[in-house]
């Protein structure tokens, strides 16, 4: 790994990001992750965790377990806050727009690497959506 570059959708770490906010928010996950597990979270486990809160967050707002009332009330309370991918809203198509949809890394060196199995990248920046989900228009809404 060592130089590679690579875009991820979550790594445990995300210090040097360089959004303090989105930092503390991944270091709260994945301390309550490896907490749980004894293991750092996956690349994906962070998009699931996301998901579940916000069906639970709509089942709370429309008081309903009717999936066309629960997407009406996140449509109408669409903002996401600050999780591991930066603040996010719903899009009328049922998608999240994040402020990051990927990090960006930079594989370090066996030397480099506090932990030999988890510690194998450093974050260099998020990348923003920028055109790789289709639009709303693209979509026909």
């Amino acid at each position: 790994m060592e130089q590679v570059e690579a875009h991820m959708f979550y790594y445990h770490n995300l210090s040097g990001l360089g959004d303090a906010e989105t930092e503390k928010a991944a270091q709260t996950f994945t301390d309550s992750y490896v907490a749980m597990f004894k293991e750092y979270p996956d690349t994906y486990s962070p998009t699931a965790y996301m998901g579940i809160m916000e069906l639970a967050r709509g089942i709370e707002l429309s008081n309903s377990l009717e999936p066309g009332k629960v997407y009406d009330a996140l449509q109408k309370n669409p903002s996401i806050g600050t999780p591991v991918r930066g603040p996010g809203k719903w899009r009328v198509d049922g998608e999240v727009e994040w402020k990051y949809l990927f990090f960006r890394v930079k594989g370090k060196g066996a030397k480099d690497r506090k932990d030999p199995k988890w510690d194998f990248a450093q974050v260099t920046g998020g990348t923003p959506d920028d055109g790789a989900t289709p639009t709303i228009q693209e979509m026909g809404y």
